[in-house]
């Protein structure tokens, strides 16, 4: 039973995602318009390289309180998730789908990733380490990823 939930969360996780989709050229060109000017934007992506590179799946984060069995669980459901983000780019590869698109640095505690089927997820990230994070999806579905 709680791998049967385990699964329909983690199908959650991806296929359900805050995402939103645009539905016309005007609503882009406005939106567009009022956003900060490229270079800020750039600026932005590039003050955080630190997020730059190749991310795995590690665990899930201490502060959720998982026990050793469901440590093992979410290993089987997530442990082949891999998240690339390069300068303007990302790709991740989750449950055996696999979505690319463009990212840019909301703040320092967010990101927004803009597949390149149009849907867009907020994601927020905690420093643990240099060389781990923690990548919130949907608002609450935390997964600790090493950098490799």
């Amino acid at each position: 039973m709680r791998y049967t939930i385990l699964i329909i969360a983690s199908i959650l996780l991806f296929a359900c995602s805050s995402e939103v989709k645009d539905n016309s050229a005007a609503k882009q060109k406005s939106s567009t318009a009022a956003q900060a000017p490229p270079a800020q934007i750039s600026a932005a992506k590039t003050q955080d390289s630190s997020l730059f590179g190749d991310w795995a799946y590690e665990k899930v984060p201490d502060n959720k309180g998982a026990s050793a069995q469901d440590q093992m669980t979410m290993a089987k459901v997530f442990g082949d998730t891999k998240l690339s983000l390069s300068k303007d780019e990302y790709t991740i590869s989750m449950m055996g789908t696999m979505d690319t698109g463009t990212w840019v640095n909301l703040d320092g505690n967010a990101i927004q990733l803009k597949s390149s089927s149009g849907k867009t997820q907020k994601v927020g990230i905690k420093k643990v380490s240099d060389k781990e994070m923690i990548f919130t999806f949907l608002g609450n579905k935390d997964l600790q990823m090493k950098k490799q």
